[in-house]
């Protein structure tokens, strides 16, 4: 019997410690946020300043942005690719053309007619 009361002993002490022991939170890793929330290898227009808001990531020609629910309310932009992009104030790339050079990033509000104007976009210049 002492060798039965003593093994209890030891799994009731090892139950006791198993669950005394500090459980280890799990912490999600931050969103991405802003510009960051552009992946590599994609043309983002933001709703807002500073890649704030909704955006739209693009990764070919996009004749029109009504169907992305993003026609005519981009304020900045990311060209997180390794080409020139264009945009346009009209579908099937018509209106006022502005060109973005791979890698920028920043806002629309400076380029006159641009905030708020974006209805198509695709590789290459203007």
């Amino acid at each position: 019997m002492s060798k039965f009361r003593t093994m209890a002993a030891c799994l009731s002490m090892a139950a006791g410690f198993a669950v005394a022991a500090p459980i280890p939170a799990a912490v999600a890793a931050p969103a991405a946020t802003g510009y960051n929330r552009c992946g590599s290898g994609q043309f983002c227009l933001f709703q807002h300043v500073d890649g704030q808001g909704g955006y739209v990531a693009l990764t070919g020609s996009t004749p029109s942005l009504v169907g992305l629910n993003f026609n005519d309310i981009a304020s900045s932009v990311r060209n997180n690719t390794g080409a020139t992009w264009s945009v346009y104030t009209d579908i099937n790339y018509g209106g006022r053309c502005l060109t973005i050079s791979h890698n920028y990033t920043g806002n629309l509000t400076q380029y006159a007619g641009m905030n708020d104007s974006v209805s198509s976009a695709r590789p290459g210049g203007c």
